[in-house]
């Protein structure tokens, strides 16, 4: 096997990983979008979103992490969990 396959194989993963999650933002952003009656439900879909993100961080090992992990994952998972729970509050406030 030639290093380049091996290099290939070894960065098959890279990349992929939990990309339903953006499908769940996604979701959120389509839901507040509708119109001011709908905003706070949006938003709480995307708070949701970056709360499961931070989940996902947690209990995936870095090889399946993907996008996810883009810095040591205590530092991915705080700010996950903290912008989660920002947008969360957000969408509480809102009628």
């Amino acid at each position: 096997m030639t290093t380049i396959q091996t290099t290939r194989r070894a960065g098959q993963n890279r990349g992929s990983g939990p990309m339903w999650l953006l499908y769940l933002a996604d979701a959120g952003l389509l839901v507040a979008s509708q119109g001011s009656q709908y905003t706070g439900r949006g938003a709480a879909g995307v708070g949701a979103a970056l709360l499961v993100a931070a989940l996902a961080r947690l209990a995936l090992p870095p090889r399946y992490a993907g996008l996810l992990a883009s810095r040591s994952k205590a530092q991915d998972v705080a700010g996950f969990a903290v912008l989660g729970a920002a947008v969360l509050a957000v969408a509480a406030s809102l009628p």
